[in-house]
């Protein structure tokens, strides 16, 4: 069966959130349907294949570990030409890559050559020092020169939030893209969820710094229960409670009546409009992608300064003693894997 839509990415988990969780709920989707899809990746986590299965998606691992711990530049490199081949082999309709970087110039690469479309879905988040990706990839030598690959007519970038469609177009203003904006999806409650747990935290690895954060409002809120969900750091609080990676993080979240996102850039946060969805409140940094997402739901989300520990733990106290929250109209996954579709032409 021909390949009809090829996704590149530099690491591609069967655990992680965000992109991903997006990107293979639509992959497992058109799989379903009939039409034939693969993943070629760098990085498979927690698996050691060169080829595996996720979701029904068929994923396939190009590139040496050891290589990208020691000559990382090299690294990219190989896996730039190796995965663009591999592409170009498999011959599909459509390419998608995820961030500015390797994954989105072997897929532009290939796209060139087999006169395809290419489809660049931004990730969120950004740097210490830049608010977004598009920023961050605008001020790195590296990145400019992956950005040349995909600049052209038939590339389109999609992103989940207008802040980063504007943070592009202020990055590269010469750029032809064209650019538009599917939001995540989410998986939404079929019932009224009680709920019985205090406080939930979604814990990223690498996110040192808004473990820190949490940890700190946790320890000055000592009659408050804080669950942590996810694989990245613990804090070690009595009133902190790991729960580790979930397979439906939905339903562990819609459990809770607030949930605490101290992360200091943000694209979309998916477990944010995940807890909206299931009516669970939400405190967090002001940053861009909280903004944009306080502006769409603003009766379940409060903002507070960056870094301000105190500001955020006495907004904690008021969500939980606010009054019930309404699950939120945030658009489920199949709302906005029908928008893929039309954008697929599929």
């Amino acid at each position: 069966m021909p390949v009809e839509v090829a996704l590149v990415a530099n690491s591609f988990s069967p655990r992680e959130g965000g992109a991903e969780r997006q990107m293979r709920s639509l992959l497992s989707g058109l799989q379903t349907s009939g039409r034939s899809t693969v993943v070629v990746t760098q990085v498979i986590p927690d698996v050691k294949q060169r080829l595996a299965t996720i979701d029904g998606v068929r994923v396939l691992r190009l590139g040496s570990r050891r290589l990208n711990r020691v000559a990382p530049r090299a690294a990219q490199v190989i896996f730039v030409v190796t995965a663009a081949v591999v592409v170009i082999a498999h011959r599909p309709r459509v390419v998608i890559s995820l961030q500015m970087g390797t994954a989105s110039a072997a897929a532009a690469m290939a796209a060139r050559v087999l006169g395809i479309q290419h489809i660049l879905r931004l990730t969120g988040g950004g740097t210490s020092r830049h608010a977004s990706e598009p920023l961050a990839r605008a001020d790195s030598t590296l990145g400019r020169a992956w950005a040349r690959f995909f600049n052209r007519p038939r590339t389109t970038i999609v992103a989940p939030a207008q802040h980063l469609l504007r943070d592009f177009e202020l990055s590269f203003p010469s750029f032809q893209c064209r650019s538009t904006q599917i939001t995540n999806g989410v998986i939404r409650p079929d019932k009224e969820v009680p709920k019985t747990q205090d406080v939930i935290w979604y814990s990223r690895a690498g996110a040192e710094r808004s473990a820190d954060a949490m940890d700190s409002v946790a320890a000055s809120l000592p009659d408050v229960h804080f669950s942590v969900l996810g694989r990245g750091t613990v804090p070690d609080g009595v009133n902190i409670d790991p729960l580790g990676w979930q397979a439906s993080p939905e339903s562990v979240i819609g459990r809770h009546r607030v949930l605490l996102n101290t992360s200091p850039s943000e694209g979309m946060p998916n477990t944010v409009l995940q807890a909206l969805a299931w009516g669970t409140r939400v405190v967090g940094y002001d940053n861009a992608g909280m903004r944009e997402v306080r502006d769409l739901y603003p009766n379940g989300v409060q903002l507070v300064t960056p870094g301000d520990f105190a500001a955020a733990a006495r907004a904690v106290e008021e969500q939980l003693k606010a009054g019930a929250l309404p699950p939120q109209a945030v658009p489920s996954l199949d709302e906005v894997g029908t928008q893929w579709a039309t954008l697929l032409n599929l």
